[in-house]
């Protein structure tokens, strides 16, 4: 008998023995019934089971393992994917904005170099332009801020009855500075304002008179004018004037035109206002003293008109740019009155 057969067999061994079958025949039923056997152990169903859960455990751990690596290498590449289209997209608004940034910066040093920014040029072409100046005559001095493209006149016309005195006078707003009518002539100076004068009748509407104007766009005074100054000033029919008679108004409403010339030596002027008539000469009417605050105007020996020579009259002048932030003082405008003239002044830089 064979000492590695389970115990669980040797009935078995002992009932084929009984049985009177050879050695061979009990043999293979041994092998049969070990077989058998072996197969229905409740231990190897155990194993069987126990391997089963062992290998899910092992395959789940795996899986989780091999998910997590998959979702890793997934991710890393669908990151690298969405962050590379993502950075074209930003990378092209941020040059598109560069890009504008840029082109504003060059436009505005283009225009900073003739003194002007463009968003400031767009600015002061959009805005509503304010203006102030200065009307004198033989009575009042006071301020005058009419543009150019409103400026009340009158039309002065006579009684129609022969039996009254009377003038009579309507008032109407002439658009361009360059309508002339019998009763007023404005010039413009430059693009900054305008000068002249216009006909208004006394209160008792006897007898009219001259008022004498000019007016500017405000946000053009210069306000940094040099003490020292260099520079020469100039304009044909430059000075408008005309003689005062307190005592009767036959000759106040009577209006001449002059030409100018001033030259400013480190900020001291001289000039002269001479006669423009080619019928008179050019005669020196007029001597010009001053500063860049104020002048002296004397009239000499050739004024006529019952203008009194030597009666002079002080005269605060306004230095006015050509445009906003351009600092070049192009013109000098002012309004003054003696005892005997009344008038108003421009003059224009000369490069």
């Amino acid at each position: 008998m064979k000492k590695n057969i389970p115990f669980v067999v040797l009935p078995l061994i002992i009932a084929g023995c009984s049985s009177g079958g050879g050695e061979n025949k009990d043999n293979n039923v041994i092998q049969e019934k070990k077989v058998d056997v072996i197969s229905n152990n409740p231990t190897s169903s155990l194993n069987k089971e126990e391997g089963k859960r062992v290998n899910e455990a092992l395959n789940k751990e795996v899986n989780e393992e091999v998910n997590e690596e998959v979702n890793k290498v997934t991710n890393k590449v669908v990151n690298e994917v969405v962050n590379k289209e993502v950075n074209e997209v930003v990378n092209e608004i941020v040059n598109k904005e560069i890009n504008r940034i840029d082109e504003k910066e060059d436009a505005a040093e283009i225009s900073n170099d003739k003194g002007i920014s463009v968003d400031e040029k767009l600015l002061s072409d959009n805005k509503e332009k304010v203006y102030t100046g200065s009307k004198i005559d033989k009575i009042y001095h006071s301020n005058w801020d009419y543009g150019k493209e409103n400026i009340p006149v009158y039309n002065i016309e006579g009684s129609k009855d022969p039996y009254e005195n009377y003038l009579s006078s309507e008032e109407k707003i002439i658009t361009f500075v360059t309508d002339k009518g019998d009763s007023h002539q404005f010039s413009l100076l430059g693009d900054v304002g305008y000068y002249g004068y216009r006909i208004e009748l006394d209160a008792d509407r006897t007898a009219s008179y001259a008022s004498y104007i000019y007016s500017i766009e405000k946000d053009l005074i210069a306000e940094n004018v040099p003490n020292d100054l260099n520079a020469v000033y100039s304009k044909k029919d430059g000075f408008v004037y005309g003689p005062l008679d307190h005592r009767s108004d036959q000759i106040n409403a009577v209006v001449r035109t002059a030409d100018i010339t001033m030259n400013y030596t480190n900020g001291i002027v001289k000039g002269v206002i001479t006669e423009n008539d080619p019928h008179i000469g050019n005669d020196e009417l007029f001597k010009i003293d001053g500063n860049t605050k104020s002048l002296v105007i004397t009239p000499t020996r050739h004024v006529s008109n019952g203008i009194i020579p030597n009666d002079r009259a002080a005269m605060d002048i306004q230095f006015v740019n050509s445009a906003e932030n351009i600092d070049d003082h192009k013109y000098i405008l002012g309004t003054t009155k003696a005892e005997s003239w009344v008038g108003v002044l421009a003059a224009e830089k000369q490069n």
